[in-house]
């Protein structure tokens, strides 16, 4: 089963389920209970940068 890391959007607590993408939507949050949530893909939207010495 595959691990999803989600955002409650209504306290704003992060959290990580190892459920079945079936099960997804029947989750809520640990800290308010609620179901309001966004998934969090970790990873993405990163740049490497180098500075101008090129380190």
């Amino acid at each position: 089963m595959p691990n999803y890391t989600l955002r409650c959007t209504s306290c704003g607590e992060v959290y990580s389920k190892r459920i079945s993408y079936a099960k997804l939507n029947e989750q809520s949050c640990p800290k308010c209970g609620s179901q309001k949530k966004e998934r969090v893909y970790a990873g993405y939207g990163f740049a490497i940068g180098r500075n101008k010495s090129g380190g």
